[in-house]
């Protein structure tokens, strides 16, 4: 992978070990000598990662057509509200890649990623949440397996049913319906789109992509390799605008690993979306879904006497940009942080009497005047 990677132009320290394999099963990246602080670790062309630039006629990654870029590209800007739809085109990308075999640029990256992903819960053959349980399920604390009851009203649960993910079968369904509209005459994908190596793909791009700083997803060859600290991290991806390169937080020890952060993210979305969590995570939180919120402010309405409006739903789909779990921590200051501002926004909407909702409407305020 690093004579790849080399091969195409980037450059790979030598101070790096790659997929460095441990006495558990699991690959990390260490360092071969002492790193200094900003040292750079990688170096690599953008034409080496997956993503769909925003700019029509934009090359993108190696050997793929502008033609297909472009389509991708109108798909996106169609779907880029939702994680999913963020991950879908690169996702794509990676299957034609992967489906063109021994012909693809990126094989020695393909050989290099996972071939499964037994961890991901929404890769279960039957997803533990999907399960019915009776009462009593819960008293069965025996064996190592999932248990339905385990993720029942936890926030693996709730993204799960939120839709955010692209590894689930709305995402693959998705995937199958971009391929259709594409390419009518597979010109860029098998005539018989195989659901496995879909999934498979869906699964690598959402466990493994960085966001950029425009919020498209990329994934980034051998970037991906390094392990997440939540609040250690000892490098950092740094996206310039032609190159994608890693550097050096601080100085690195011989034999230390290398550790990046991969977002502020507990560890329901970690489990959901990667396959593990993190002990000590400063960034865990609850997640809350807005049929709860809206469920509560219901209640505060009785409580005072009232009657809820009949368009709390209504009203939540307006002041929500989607409907993916709200983040609440303790770990940070109450208002616009431990409570996000977006949630300070629902809960007065949700409060607000119907006459000033109404007005609101009305004069064609948004969420910006409710909060």
């Amino acid at each position: 992978l690093v004579s790849w990677a080399r091969s195409h132009g980037a450059f790979v320290s030598e101070k790096v070990a790659f997929l460095d394999p441990t006495a558990n099963g699991d690959r990390v990246c260490r360092a071969r000598a002492a790193i200094k602080e900003g040292e750079c670790l990688l170096k690599l062309p953008r034409q080496l990662a997956f993503e769909v630039l925003i700019l029509p006629g934009s090359s993108g990654p190696l050997g793929v057509a502008v033609e297909l870029l472009d389509g991708l590209r109108s798909r996106a800007a169609c779907t880029s509200d939702s994680p999913a739809g963020k991950s879908l085109v690169v996702a794509l990308l990676l299957y034609r890649e992967q489906s063109r075999g021994k012909s693809s640029l990126f094989l020695p990256y393909l050989k290099c990623l996972p071939t499964a992903y037994p961890t991901m819960p929404s890769l279960d053959l039957q997803p533990p949440w999907s399960s019915g349980c009776s009462d009593g399920d819960h008293m069965d604390v025996t064996g190592s397996e999932d248990k339905p009851w385990m993720y029942r009203g936890t926030g693996v649960s709730l993204l799960a049913r939120s839709g955010s993910a692209l590894a689930t079968e709305s995402g693959i369904a998705k995937m199958l319906e971009v391929i259709r509209d594409l390419d009518p005459k597979n010109k860029w994908w098998p005539p018989e789109p195989d659901q496995s190596i879909l999934k498979w793909a869906a699964a690598s791009v959402q466990s493994r992509a960085h966001a950029t700083k425009d919020g498209r997803t990329i994934l980034i060859p051998l970037a991906d390799a390094f392990n997440h600290s939540p609040s250690c991290p000892n490098a950092e991806v740094v996206q310039e605008d032609q190159t994608l390169e890693v550097r050096a937080l601080s100085d690195i020890s011989l034999e230390e690993e290398i550790l990046i952060c991969y977002g502020q993210f507990s560890n329901a979305e970690l489990l959901f979306n990667a396959g593990f969590s993190c002990w000590p995570n400063e960034h865990d939180c609850i997640l809350l879904s807005p049929p709860a919120l809206v469920a509560a402010a219901k209640q505060r309405w009785k409580c005072h006497g009232c009657a809820p409006p009949a368009e709390l739903e209504q009203r939540t789909k307006l002041l929500l940009k989607d409907s993916s779990p709200l983040r609440l921590t303790a770990s940070a200051p109450l208002l616009g942080a431990g409570i996000p501002a977006s949630v300070v926004t629902l809960v007065v909407g949700l409060m607000l009497p119907e006459d000033r909702w109404k007005l609101l409407l009305e004069n064609g305020e948004g969420r910006g005047s409710v909060h």
